[in-house]
């Protein structure tokens, strides 16, 4: 065997790539056998393309909202999508309701009175300015 061969045969002992699993002993794990330890190391140009592949998902769920925003206020959304998921935006009712009828000052206030604007602090201070203005901060 050569080591083309070895690899081969421990990624079809060690699975697919596609899933973050637990192991036989309950780690999580993906791609072909990495560890996920809390404290692990992961190299930038890794951390990169899970940033990148996150924020495509989080650019195609903005265009399942069907809203026609500004680039600033759209950039808001973008960001919580890509913070709560496009299910955990849909939470914010009132919120949307105000966007869709063209009321950021409201929105902007929904946006405030959510757990959402306490787990995040000054991204959330940021956001609520932009949606309420149309501009970046």
């Amino acid at each position: 065997m050569n080591y083309d061969q070895i690899a081969e045969m421990i990624k079809r002992h060690e699975g697919g790539p596609h899933n973050v699993y637990l192991d036989s002993v309950g780690v999580p794990t993906c791609g072909w056998g990495h560890a996920l330890h809390v404290g692990s190391e992961v190299p930038h140009y890794i951390a990169d393309k899970f940033f990148y592949l996150d924020f495509m998902k989080a650019l195609e769920d903005y265009d399942r909202t069907g809203f026609e925003l500004n680039m600033t206020r759209k950039a808001v959304i973008i960001d919580m999508i890509f913070y709560l998921g496009y299910r955990g935006l849909m939470k914010f009712k009132k919120t949307i309701a105000a966007i869709r009828a063209g009321d950021y000052e409201t929105a902007g206030a929904e946006m405030k009175d959510s757990k959402w604007h306490k787990q995040v602090g000054l991204r959330a201070l940021e956001l609520e300015r932009m949606m309420e203005t149309g501009r970046e901060v």
